[in-house]
């Protein structure tokens, strides 16, 4: 079986369609023949890139092909190969094509211009309770809150507050292979150096979640992070029943020399405030804190290439 012929049947028609947004899509089609010395296959027909002599010295229009028609840029849109039985019209195949192209002069709307989407930051504000922290009367505590503590100085404990925290979730739609143990890895700590704009310690990774989808191949995964511009540590009193002398560890003994049945406040190294410290006019001066830090720190910003999102 072989080609003989390629030509025209019908011309070129040419047509307009105003869409839905104001914009006209131009139209065309045409019809082909093409002559066989024998009953044709269509395989064979469809896979031609012979120039023909009919066709201007062109080959068959293929569908996604971009053709330059009465100075429009046309790209083949669909295609159809047809034939009837009997006598010799089976060595004949009818190609319908048809084409379609955006008028030019017409301005695309927003929404048309809107490119796919496939690495994303989204924010959303939450609430969590969290240990009371007093910022002054006057914003006097503002650069470095301190707990809170009655009118006599004494540190007052088990009160809470209600902090607004940043959710900030990394979406990305075309991973092909997630490193899954990595991605785990960063779970669970903070960052280690500013990232994203935040400081030290204030971007908690809380999760992430990562799905398969087959049909494409890909996976689409996103990353979790809370944001407390406090850090994410937790604070305490220093005060305990116990108290560093001379490099070693001993019970801290009341007037009566026994061990206190309560707890003794600290100077931050280890040794107990003397009582006569916190009774005066600037008591507040030696209530001392400490932090625990319960979260590992990591390099937040390696996370994507480590990962490979």
């Amino acid at each position: 079986m072989a080609i003989i012929d390629v030509r025209e049947l019908r011309s070129f028609e040419y047509g307009e369609t105003l869409g839905d947004k104001g914009r006209i899509t131009l139209a065309g089609s045409v019809d082909l023949l093409a002559l066989h010395d024998s009953t044709p296959d269509f395989g064979t027909l469809a896979d031609d890139s012979t120039s023909w002599t009919n066709l201007g010295n062109a080959t068959i229009p293929k569908v996604g092909e971009t053709r330059l028609v009465a100075g429009v840029m046309f790209k083949v849109k669909s295609r159809k190969l047809s034939y009837y039985k009997g006598d010799d019209a089976d060595r004949a195949i009818k190609i319908a094509v048809t084409y379609e192209a955006q008028d030019e002069s017409e301005q695309p709307s927003p929404e048309d211009q809107e490119t796919e989407t496939w690495k994303r930051i989204s924010i959303s504000t939450e609430q969590k309770e969290c240990p009371l922290t007093d910022q002054g009367e006057n914003g006097e505590y503002n650069a470095a809150p301190k707990p809170a503590t009655n009118s006599a100085g004494d540190p007052v404990d088990g009160l809470t507050e209600n902090r607004c925290l940043l959710r900030l979730t990394y979406t990305n739609t075309k991973v092909v292979s997630p490193n899954i143990a990595a991605l785990t890895s960063y779970v669970n700590t903070t960052n280690e150096v500013a990232f994203l704009g935040a400081s030290r310690r204030t971007m908690l990774c809380v999760g992430y979640n990562a799905d398969f989808d087959d049909k494409v191949d890909q996976w689409v995964v996103s990353v979790e992070w809370l944001y407390d511009p406090k850090g994410h540590f937790v604070e305490f009193h220093d005060a305990g029943f116990n108290e560093v002398v001379g490099g070693e560890r001993r019970a801290i003994l009341d007037l009566a020399g026994n061990p206190v049945s309560k707890p003794v406040q600290l100077d931050g190294s280890g040794t107990a405030v003397a009582a006569s410290l916190l009774t005066g006019v600037n008591a507040s001066s030696y209530i001392f804190t400490r932090k625990a830090y319960p979260y590992e720190e990591k390099v937040h910003s390696n996370l994507f290439t480590e990962a490979g999102i």
